[in-house]
């Protein structure tokens, strides 16, 4: 028996696209297919991104590891300077060499520390043959009254040895023998005595009312002058 064919059996696909609900469905499905399309784009292109910024900043890194790290056999005579071969040349065998002591100056003298150093410049000083003889206050003109006053001498004894080598004769120590008052002035006598505790010389120290040094003498005894 011959089958016939059945209409019914045939599905129009044509009709069933018109309709609504399919219409609707394919719409949800192209939307979501758009979706994650985009998504799939959009990962690829943070991807690319974070890519290129890793690189980049591996180069930055890099170079400036290299700019950082000391270049072998550069000095400052390798920067040009403007001066001809010959100057530079110089300029390389000086730097080689080690300085003297007399291309750094002369050390301060005794005189010089007393004078400049504990005595800031504030005294006039007399010499007899390159030793000391008279030290007086000089204020200076125009200068601050508070920090132009005369120096505070403590221990004058002491003051006395530690200057031992510009005094105008060689002793043992110094000995305090006398003190005298006369107005805003004071005056005191000390004598320079040596192994034997004999006085070759005798220092005398004017002060004012707040025990400032403002004079110190020295005088050798006749007979140690003429000993000498």
């Amino acid at each position: 028996m011959k089958k016939q064919n059945n209409k019914n059996n045939v599905i129009d696909m044509t009709s069933r696209v018109q309709e609504p609900e399919t219409i609707e469905r394919m719409k949800s499905l192209k939307t979501r297919f758009d979706l994650e399309h985009a998504k799939i784009a959009l990962s690829t292109s943070l991807l690319s991104v974070v890519v290129l910024v890793t690189l980049a900043n591996k180069n930055l890194m890099s170079s400036s590891d290299q700019a950082d790290q000391p270049r072998a056999g550069r000095g400052i005579a390798s920067v040009p300077t403007g001066t001809t071969d010959a100057e530079d040349s110089l300029v390389k065998v000086l730097s080689k060499k080690e300085l003297g002591a007399h291309s750094l100056g002369r050390r301060p003298s005794s005189l010089d520390s007393l004078v400049f150093g504990t005595l800031e410049g504030k005294y006039a000083i007399r010499l007899d043959h390159g030793k000391l003889q008279e030290l007086e206050f000089s204020a200076t003109v125009g200068a601050d009254a508070e920090s132009d006053r005369p120096k505070h001498i403590q221990n004058r004894a002491e003051f006395i040895n530690q200057n031992h080598e510009l005094m105008p004769v060689a002793f043992d120590k110094a000995v305090w023998i006398d003190r005298a008052q006369s107005g805003e002035t004071t005056t005191e006598i000390y004598q320079l005595v040596n192994e034997v505790s004999r006085p070759v010389a005798t220092v005398e120290f004017k002060l004012d009312q707040a025990g400032r040094m403002l004079s110190m003498k020295v005088a050798a005894n006749q007979m140690s002058t003429a000993s000498n």
